[in-house]
């Protein structure tokens, strides 16, 4: 992992914990292209950060795979 890389993912961790996030919540997850998306509880409704909004039926069913 690069120096950049691992400081950001750490400045990630430290404001999730700031904000006293749960797994589901605020955890980002990872997505095979590199990409992330963040799930807000049981509806599955997923946010996605920089993936092209044609994916979106694609990650859903992925992070229903992945977490159910």
């Amino acid at each position: 992992m690069k120096g950049k890389e691992f400081e950001n993912q750490k400045a990630e961790s430290n404001l999730r914990r700031e904000r006293g996030g749960r797994r589901g919540r605020d955890d980002p997850l990872p997505h095979e292209d590199g990409k992330s998306v963040i799930v807000w509880n049981s509806t599955w409704t997923a946010m996605i950060g920089q993936v092209a909004k044609c994916r979106c039926q694609e990650i859903v069913l992925w992070i229903k795979k992945e977490y159910t």
